[in-house]
């Protein structure tokens, strides 16, 4: 698994978040998101930058859509449909009334993503709240299909409702389908999405927002969305499901984790038989309190493309760009620099002293939070960490890497098994299947303990 360096896409003190991604046939990086003054503000618009030079660098903003008096934007989810043209659906809320409510619109660029038509408004799934966070999934037969939320009363005590929506004319029209009734089940089904699989069949992630209730719900369907089986629990977890397929087949989805006691993390699973059984949280956004809201596109076989937010605070919420392969396949320009002995030695898996390793020096690329620490403090497959915070070394005054050891072994606190990070400015990599020995506590450091990592095994 490779995680690439991030790149600034809006980092300019204002609330931008709940982006989207499409990639053109020419590989421009076209990304759209929410901007306001806070996670729900009045006024907030719709800003679009885009990329030429595969995400290293991004235009300064353009507003496509601003909202009337007492209204905000909340998103604009992009599909590339064809040569020059991007297709986005989004939604928008009117907060004179309470609760607000919301209507659904769709626009085109057929310029590649330079400029947006008119808002075009089209049929609501609901009638008093219609929102959406699933981008337009295109079938063999060239029908669109999304997924939407919302309800018909505004007085549903916050048990939303999903529905499927398809248009046969390239969102000419649309008719919409209820497919689970949130008042029935007492749910709060919010913020579906969809993927099409390899082999034709539709699936559907639906997040719940009901109290005490985080899981995500999938469903599938056979016949293009006309019907679809029971709804069952996926996994546990938070934000949109974005989902992508890629070319081997996976089904990875990026979301919000909530597993992990020391904070929020962006993190992503991946599926391999089509999203019966999912694979082990693994962390790609860095910061305890990230917005999580992602959505990718596959660039290359097996490496994403991804645009996802980082909340810094109340008001301020960046938009960054990176790309991950969960096969371990090379990411562009910024993968884990190998200028140094000790990298070379981790990345073959051979024994290493290691040191030097607590990264103050790029805080920033890590997203600014608590000086770089708290994005290693991450427990994989729910395993704590033997002292019951991060396992890190510094033993120099020029940090150049982190790296955290999840537990698996609680009874023997010499040895610490399974998941190894070891990243920094240039990014992030995970070896599975790595035991650590001779950890010697020393001097306690704020209320963490630090440890000595004498020597490093690679074990099966």
């Amino acid at each position: 698994m490779n995680i690439g360096r991030t790149v600034d896409v809006a980092a300019d003190a204002s609330y931008n978040a709940f982006p989207s991604l499409a990639v053109t046939a020419t590989g421009r990086r076209v990304a759209t998101y929410y901007s306001g003054t806070s996670h729900v503000a009045t006024g907030a618009v719709i800003k679009r930058r885009f990329s030429n030079d595969k995400g290293a660098s991004w235009t300064s903003a353009a507003t496509v859509f601003a909202p009337a008096a007492n209204a905000a934007y909340k998103g604009f989810l992009l599909t590339f449909v064809q040569v020059g043209a991007v297709f986005g659906i989004g939604w928008r809320n009117d907060q004179s009334v309470s609760p607000p409510k919301g209507t659904i619109f769709q626009a085109r660029s057929t310029d590649d993503g330079n400029t947006f038509g008119a808002e075009q408004a089209i049929a609501q799934p609901f009638s008093y709240l219609s929102a959406i966070e699933c981008p337009i999934i295109v079938l063999a037969d060239g029908t669109w299909v999304t997924a939407a939320y919302g309800d018909n009363t505004g007085g549903d005590n916050l048990f939303y409702s999903v529905a499927i929506g398809k248009s046969s004319n390239w969102g000419g029209t649309w008719t919409w389908t209820t497919i689970a009734n949130g008042p029935a089940a007492s749910k709060a089904y919010t913020e579906p999405t969809l993927a099409l699989l390899p082999n034709g069949i539709l699936h559907l992630l639906i997040r719940c927002t009901t109290t005490g209730d985080l899981t995500m719900y999938r469903a599938t369907s056979a016949d293009g969305g006309t019907t679809w089986s029971a709804l069952v629990a996926a996994f546990t977890g938070e934000a949109r499901p974005n989902q992508t397929v890629t070319s081997d087949g996976a089904l990875v989805c990026l979301y919000r984790s909530r597993d992990n006691a020391t904070g929020r993390q962006g993190v992503f699973r991946v599926s391999r038989d089509n999203g019966v059984t999912w694979g082990v949280e693994t962390m790609f956004a860095f910061g305890n309190q990230p917005n999580g809201y992602s959505h990718a596109v596959e660039v290359t076989p097996g490496v994403l493309a991804l645009v996802t937010a980082n909340e810094l605070n109340n008001s301020i919420c960046d938009v960054f760009y990176l790309h991950i392969s969960e096969i371990g396949a090379p990411t562009p320009f910024a993968d884990f620099g190998l200028a140094n002995r000790e990298a070379r030695a981790l990345l073959n898996l051979r024994g290493v002293i290691a040191y030097d390793t607590l990264d103050r020096s790029d805080e920033a690329v890590l997203r600014r939070m608590d000086t770089g620490h708290a994005w290693v403090n991450y427990a994989n497959s729910g395993h704590r960490l033997v002292s019951g915070n991060i396992q890190t070394v510094n033993a120099g005054s020029t940090p150049t890497g982190v790296f955290s050891a999840f537990n698996t072994r609680a009874t023997d606190v010499t040895q610490i098994e399974s998941g190894f990070t070891f990243g920094g400015k240039a990014g992030l990599h995970r070896f599975p299947n790595v035991r650590f020995d001779k950890f010697l506590p020393v001097e306690p450091q704020r209320h963490r303990r630090k440890y000595h990592a004498r020597t490093l095994h690679a074990h099966s």
